[in-house]
């Protein structure tokens, strides 16, 4: 089978990128991934897919407390609570999806920590693969506009 858009190719320099800027964990990155397409859900629902993550009891409380998630309605005894995704944690999965779609990374120090002065030899390496898949992106924009 073709695959005709490779989205995850560039994933682990995504995921990379959004983790320093956003100072979030990957299995929280992965969580607000996951509720971003659940629009309103509840604890239980919540609890349900963090089975599949190495045991944090207080992940969905860091998520409140970081401003990833909300509560819309107030629990009752009647009524489970509700929340969502904040718009902060909304535009984080937004930006991380615009990435994999082919958005160049920010090359200046204020928008990309990778690119501030005495970074780790990692954040170089990422440094520089974010630098090449920009200029990869470009390359094939102008390909297409020729077409």
């Amino acid at each position: 089978q073709q695959i005709t858009m490779n989205y995850l190719k560039y994933w682990r320099v995504v995921r990379y990128f959004i983790q320093g800027k956003y100072g979030v964990t990957q299995p929280d990155l992965e969580m607000l991934f996951f509720l971003y397409d659940e629009h309103y859900f509840t604890k239980a629902k919540f609890k349900e897919f963090d089975k599949v993550f190495s045991w944090d009891k207080d992940r969905f409380e860091r998520l409140r407390r970081n401003g990833w998630v909300e509560k819309v309605s107030v629990e009752s005894k009647s009524r489970l609570g509700v929340y969502n995704l904040t718009y902060k944690g909304k535009r984080v999965v937004a930006y991380a999806y615009a990435l994999l779609e082919g958005k160049e990374f920010p090359t200046d120090d204020q928008n990309n920590p990778v690119f501030k002065r005495n970074v780790s030899f990692t954040d170089k390496m990422y440094r520089n693969a974010m630098m090449e898949i920009n200029e990869f992106t470009r390359q094939r924009r102008l390909r297409a506009q020729k077409e």
